[in-house]
């Protein structure tokens, strides 16, 4: 099935100034503080973490593990892992913020091909309730308070077309209001998760929810979907001449096909996976050797991840990894 095209509904992502669309039921108003420092958001592409630094396992019914976890820029956090049917789509697993005092006033989205999926828990100005980043190709700014208190997950960009019906060409470089890619079914969601007193039982909720779309959504293009899991597996680094070989296109057909499902072409996606790659990397390891990094990651030498992290991230990897630790 071929995405489709693009409408008038999306916001472009330097523009974070949508406001909800009808009527909701709209989440309990903020009374936190503003703190003005600016953060960079970590790593999409963080399939597995070490456990050391994850606690308070749970066991839903589904099978999917619940972790408790201190620390990080907002504090505390809960994650919890998705289905395992959808843990090809669902990069990150599931996050929670629990209500903070101390609410970021400016943070930065860098460049990145996943979908980023928030549902406030408690409301602020600025964007809807529930909305989604598509991929963007360079790092934004967003201004404004950041919710206190949300429930987030980063997307596949294949994965939110069957979870959510939406591809990354439709949705790419803008905010989108989540009502308006699934209609009503996202108030209702939302709502149903705000109800829920744990964060276990709205991650149950919200695993239920993917967990009928993936089985009723529309299916990515199987070359497309193949071409991408070549970017992915390999960090970026297999030539797009060799992925059109392997999936028996020409050079010229992959990008417009690929770009078509992603809104991003090949090469531009080879290189944010790589990006992605060296987060997660310092994610873990803030003290890792950046001549390392660079070598296990594909880049030439240290000044080419340097110049990709500084374009895609707006601070050097050294400034990255200050702030992790």
């Amino acid at each position: 099935m071929q995405p489709s095209p693009a409408s008038d509904r999306r916001t472009p992502l330097v523009d974070h100034t949508v406001p909800p669309r009808g009527p909701r039921r709209r989440p309990a108003a903020s009374s936190g503080r503003l703190r003005s420092s600016v953060v960079v958001s970590p790593a999409p592409w963080e399939y597995r973490r070490g456990g050391a630094d994850l606690t308070d396992t749970v066991t839903t019914q589904h099978g999917c593990t619940r972790h408790g976890r201190v620390g990080g820029e907002r504090g505390s956090r809960v994650v919890g892992a998705p289905h395992p049917q959808l843990r090809s789509m669902v990069v990150r697993g599931y996050a929670g913020y629990p209500e903070s005092t101390a609410v970021h006033g400016n943070f930065v989205l860098p460049a990145t091909a996943a979908v980023l999926v928030v549902l406030k828990m408690v409301d602020s100005s600025g964007r809807p309730p529930e909305f989604l980043s598509g991929p963007h190709v360079s790092r934004v700014r967003v201004d404004g308070a950041c919710s206190p208190s949300y429930l987030e997950l980063w997307l596949d960009p294949l994965g939110a077309y069957t979870l959510l019906g939406v591809s990354g060409a439709e949705v790419g470089g803008h905010l989108v209001d989540l009502s308006d890619v699934i209609g009503r079914r996202s108030r209702d969601l939302a709502d149903r998760i705000r109800d829920e007193p744990t964060w276990q039982r709205r991650f149950g909720i919200l695993d239920d929810f993917l967990l009928r779309n993936s089985e009723t959504g529309p299916r990515p293009d199987p070359r497309v979907r193949r071409a991408w899991e070549c970017l992915v597996e390999t960090g970026g680094a297999m030539p797009i001449g060799h992925i059109a070989a392997d999936v028996g296109w020409s050079h010229k057909h992959l990008i417009t096909r690929f770009t078509q499902h992603l809104g991003l072409a090949p090469k531009t996606a080879a290189r944010l996976v790589r990006f992605d790659r060296v987060r997660a990397r310092v994610d873990v390891n803030p003290g890792a050797s950046w001549g390392d990094v660079a070598a296990d990651c594909g880049y030439a030498d240290q000044a080419h991840l340097t110049r990709d992290f500084r374009e895609f991230s707006g601070v050097t990897p050294t400034e990255y990894a200050a702030a992790r630790r």
